[in-house]
C-alpha cells in the first residue's frame, strides 16, 4: 500500500513540476534555458531527481510546449516593437526603416565575386602544351619547350 502512495506522490509532483516550468517558460520576461540543467534551476531541484520526473524527450516536449506558449505571450510585445520601428522610420531613421525591410522584403544577400590581379581569373584554363609540360613535370620528365 505504502508503494501506491508512493506514486501518487510522484506523479503529483511530476504535474507540479510541468506546471510550474510551463508557467516559467511562457513568460516573455524570464530567460529561456539552453540546457536541461537550467530547467533543475528553475525547479529547485537536483537534476538526477529532474531526469527521473522527466525523460530526454519529455524534457525536449515540455521545451518546445513553453516556447510555443512564448511565442504566443509575445504577441503584445512585438506588436509594441514594431509599432515603435515603424514610428522610427518615419521620423527618419534609416536603421528602423533598414529592419523593417529585413523582416518584411528578406536580408539582400551580399554578392562576393572571386577574381585576380586587374580582375583576371584565379585560375585560368590552361592551353594543352601548358597541361603536357605540367604533366611530365609531375612525372620527372625533364621539358625543354620551344616557341
Amino acid at each position: 500500500m505504502r508503494t501506491d502512495l508512493t506514486k501518487t506522490v510522484k506523479i503529483t509532483a511530476k504535474v507540479r513540476h510541468k506546471q510550474r516550468l510551463l508557467e516559467y517558460l511562457s513568460d516573455w520576461e524570464n530567460p529561456f534555458p539552453s540546457a536541461k540543467q537550467d530547467l533543475a534551476k528553475i525547479l529547485k531541484i537536483r537534476l538526477s531527481t529532474f531526469y527521473s520526473h522527466f525523460p530526454p524527450a519529455e524534457a525536449n516536449d515540455i521545451l518546445s510546449e513553453g516556447l510555443e506558449l512564448r511565442k504566443k505571450n509575445a504577441a503584445v510585445p512585438r506588436a509594441e516593437a514594431y509599432s515603435a520601428l515603424r514610428r522610427l522610420a518615419k521620423e527618419g531613421s534609416v536603421q528602423a526603416a533598414k529592419e523593417i525591410l529585413d523582416r518584411t522584403e528578406g536580408k539582400v544577400v551580399d554578392r562576393i565575386e572571386h577574381s585576380g590581379r586587374g580582375g583576371r581569373e584565379l585560375f585560368p584554363v590552361l592551353s594543352e602544351q601548358e597541361r603536357l609540360i605540367l604533366e611530365n613535370i609531375g612525372n620527372g620528365t625533364k621539358c625543354i619547350t620551344v616557341n
